[in-house]
This record gives structure tokens, sequence and C-alpha cells, in this order.
């Protein structure tokens, strides 16, 4: 399912809720995702202290200097990390693990928490491989996850990871692990959960109202009274900071509503253990040279996880909604593939080198990356990305509707800063010049690496803004003015507030001033 959210009545306010939800002021935290666990060092424990004293004799067995953080709260392992232990199944590297050797991992790493059970306080009944987060990363490491089930409910949070590298497990740590004192067999059934949850949102009837799946059981921690006090580790008795609740998980979307509410209904009491909108936000975002290419930094160096403002975005091959100014958009359900052609409703951008196509799942940012090095110019792209996925494009694409967003503050009625899609052409083949010509900006190549060179004008902002400039020069309601030229510099100036329009365009020279040759700009 895909949620559109309507534009306000000004221009653009696109992919951002504009209005408060109906069911907004009833929100309830979490109580898993703001549980937080108590990190200690090992050595900040007692001396005698029975679980410090079981892990200097792990540190002891493994003949290493083994690095400890311990939740105060329950006495788990959040991290340990040392010299590493040879591992007795072969760990991959540099290639996806098949399943007998993801298997075989799994089962020797239960054999290592079983024979350590009183460290990390896991039992293997209650651990679920977590297939999907398992597998190598990097070229050298491999990195498998367990997620914890009790009686077969899952606990909200509760996990388990192993890093194996160079055939030694070098790292281990959960991030929290619950007490689990509660009965798992539910006292209140499904269907009255939903309606104690839709009576908790004053619905009357289930008009206009949606499941979006099927309940489930969850067993939500929580922190236990007193467990603010991380007594217990420290006295010897672990497992104290925590308490948990049998809930069922409901996810609820109502006609009129932008949310998509997600409740936790006690399965024992009916009690809103949580009430949270679960839509998920996320960007389109990548490098982006903001005023120059000529590496005097910041400045003049590409800039990484800048917002693409306005670009499209398909979620699940329906048509495209459009982000925000900050490149926010609402991207549901998880698992769902969001896929953006870096076009905005005013902007469009034609690259010679290729098509652009980039995409993410849902939950994850749109990263369009950034080059490697300030070499990586013209057609070189991101290993992995859509030829497109220039530099070139990026910059063009950023700093033309900038342009447009900030010409709209002052002429919010003009139809070509509102409703046109202007074409920006990147890396036409040509060096040393761009164009504004036939409605479009033609933005040119950057020259071999030489002294007297010119860089890719679309990674030189001010390049852009004075071409964009000559545009909005015809298309202010007034002609062409005498001179364009003029005009263009002076949309680049009220956008840049520098006197050298352009900098970075030549490499390793000043301009020619038309006669009165520049002292330190390289401008155009």
């Amino acid at each position: 399912m895909v949620v559109f959210l309507a534009a306000g009545g000004g221009a653009f306010a696109f992919g951002l809720k504009q209005d408060k939800g109906r069911f907004e002021d009833l929100s309830i935290a979490d109580p898993s995702l703001v549980t937080d666990h108590a990190s200690v060092p090992l050595d900040s424990l007692p001396a005698g202290n029975g679980l410090r004293a079981g892990w200097e004799r792990f540190s002891s067995r493994f003949q290493g200097s083994w690095r400890v953080q311990i939740d105060a709260r329950s006495g788990a392992p959040l991290l340990v990390e040392g010299p590493g232990i040879k591992w007795p199944v072969p760990v991959p590297q540099g290639e996806q693990a098949s399943e007998a050797t993801l298997r075989d991992l799994e089962t020797s790493l239960r054999t290592f928490l079983a024979d350590h059970r009183e460290l990390f306080l896991a039992k293997d009944a209650e651990l679920v491989l977590d297939r999907d987060a398992s597998g190598p990363f990097g070229t050298k490491s491999f990195h498998v996850a367990f997620r914890r089930a009790v009686n077969g409910v899952e606990v909200e949070g509760d996990r388990y990871q192993f890093i194996l590298g160079h055939g030694n497990l070098v790292s281990v740590g959960s991030s929290r692990w619950t007490t689990v004192d509660v009965d798992t067999t539910p006292t209140l059934d499904a269907p009255l959960a939903i309606e104690t949850m839709m009576a908790f949102m004053g619905l009357q009837d289930r008009t206009g109202a949606r499941l979006m799946a099927e309940p489930v059981l969850r067993i939500l921690p929580a922190r236990a009274e007193g467990g603010e006090a991380l007594s217990s580790v420290y006295a010897g008795e672990v497992g104290r900071g925590y308490t948990s609740n049998l809930v069922w998980r409901i996810v609820l979307q109502v006609a009129g509503d932008p949310g998509i509410w997600v409740g936790m209904v006690n399965a024992h009491t009916g009690k809103m253990e949580s009430f949270q909108d679960d839509v998920r936000y996320a960007q389109v975002k990548g490098g982006v040279h903001t005023e120059s290419t000529d590496e005097i930094c910041p400045s003049g160096c590409e800039q990484p996880n800048f917002p693409m403002p306005f670009a499209n975005v398909s979620i699940g091959g329906a048509p495209a909604v459009t982000s925000s100014s900050m490149g926010i958009f609402n991207c549901t359900p998880l698992g769902s593939t969001a896929v953006t052609q870096l076009q905005s409703p005013t902007i469009r951008i034609s690259d010679a080198c290729g098509a652009i196509s980039e995409s993410s799942i849902c939950g994850a940012d749109i990263d369009l990356g950034m080059g490697a090095a300030p070499a990586d110019t013209n057609c070189t792209v991101v290993a992995g990305h859509s030829a497109g996925d220039t530099k070139a494009s990026r910059a063009c694409f950023w700093s033309a509707n900038r342009a447009k967003e900030h010409a709209r503050a002052w002429m919010p009625a003009n139809t070509w800063l509102n409703t046109t899609q202007t074409q920006v052409n990147a890396n036409v083949n040509s060096t040393c010049n761009a164009n504004w010509s036939a409605g479009q900006l033609n933005m040119f190549r950057a020259t071999a690496p030489s002294p007297t060179g010119c860089n890719n004008t679309c990674e030189v902002t001010g390049v852009v803004q004075h071409e964009w400039g000559h545009g909005m020069d015809q298309n202010d309601g007034g002609g062409f003015d005498n001179t364009s030229e003029g005009y263009a510099d002076i949309a680049e100036l009220l956008a840049d507030h520098t006197s050298c329009i352009g900098r970075g365009f030549f490499m390793g020279q000043t301009c020619s001033g038309y006669g009165d040759t520049c002292l330190s700009c390289t401008g155009i």
C-alpha cells in the first residue's frame, strides 16, 4: 500500500504531512524503543562480583585482552570484542554463504552460547536465526544475527549479533536481554484486542478502518520499577532491571487520516501499552558540489548526503509521489521498493551518460552516493549505480531546483517557476561552456585534467545559476533584457553573494575579465 499525501494550498508542499492527524494526541511511546540499556565496562563491577569473575575466566581461557561492556540492567553483554577465537567452522569470505554453510555457522554459534550460558544468558530454544540479517560484509567478514522468541512469541528488540572474520570470532553482543516474566498465553483474543484499540481511538465501528496485517502476539520489554537503580548486576543478581508484557500488535489505517497506526494492546489486561504512527519517512540524498569543484573545501568539494529537493519517487511501481524540499518522502509498507529517476515537477535531468534510476527498500534512504575521488567527473559513477547518477546530474538537479524554489518566494504566480518542467542537459559532449537555448540548460563536460582546462559546468553552481538566470530572464514576463548576460550574472549574485561568478570554471587559471584579467577569480 502506498500513502499519497495531497499538496497543500501553497506551491510545492510535497511529501510531508501538512496537518495534524486526528489520532496524534493519543500517541504512546513504544516502551521497547525508549527502554534503554545501561552500558557499563566490566571492570566497573566490584572485585569478586560473580559476573566479572566469569568474564575474567573467559578472557583467560581465550588468551587475549577482551573488552566487555555489560548491560547493568540485565547482565547481558552488549559488546565483547578481542583478538579472536579460532572458529571450528570455515567462515566464508567475499561471497554469499550457502544455506548449508550458514546452517553450520548457526550450529557452532548455538554451541558456543550454550557453553557460556552463565555469561550470555541466552537459551538455545529462544534463539531464532535472522537469515535476512546474516551474511558477508566487506571482503573478509561475516555477520550472523539471532532474534529472540519465548514459547514462539518474539521479544521486541532482543537480539544477538556475531562478527566473524579471517577464520575467527572477533565480536559478539546483544541489543538487550529482557527478563520475560509474563504468561505467553493470552487472556484476550485477537478480535477483542482489535475492539479495544478501536475504542481507544474513538471509533464507533469499523467503517473506514482497515487492518493492514493480521494481529500477532509480541513480548514487549519495559523497565522494571526501580530498575533505574542498576543495583542488581553489582549485587550479583542479573535480570532484575527489565520486565515484560504480552501484547497483541495491531496495524490499522483509517480513511481520511494519513497515518498507519500500530497499537500494542496488553493481551492480559487490555491496556494500550503503545500507540504510534508507523508511516516511515525516508530521504532522497546524494553527494553535491554546493558551489565549486575547485577542491578548496568545504565549498569546493563534493559534500555527502545533500537532500534532493522535490525528487520523484515511485513506491512499489505505483505512480510517483514527490519528495519535500529536503528530499523527504513517505515510504510504506516496509519491504516495498522505492525508485527515483531524479526528476521534479519543474526540473528534468537528461544526462548524456545514460538514464538515472536509483532505488532503496522502504525503511532506508535512497542514497545516490558521491564520487570516490575529485577526478571522478563526467560519466564516472559510483560502482553499481545507474549510468546517469553522475556528479553532474546530482549537482545540476540540486542547484536548479534550489534556484526555482528561491525565485518562487518572490514570484509565487510565475508559471515557469511553478509548473514548467525545465530540462537540464548534463554532460553534453563538449567542453568549456554552457548555455541556455530553446528552453533548456546545456551543461558541458570537463576537459582532461591540465593546467588550462575547464571543469564540468554542472559541478560549478555559479555557472548553473547563471544559465538558469537566462531562463528566468526569458520567462519573467518581460522577455530578454539587454544585456541578458548582466541579468544572468545578477541572478547568480543573488544566490551566491560573491563577485567571482562560477568559481572553479577554469582549472588552474583565472578568467580573462573581457580584457581586464582577474587577479584570483577562476570563474567565468
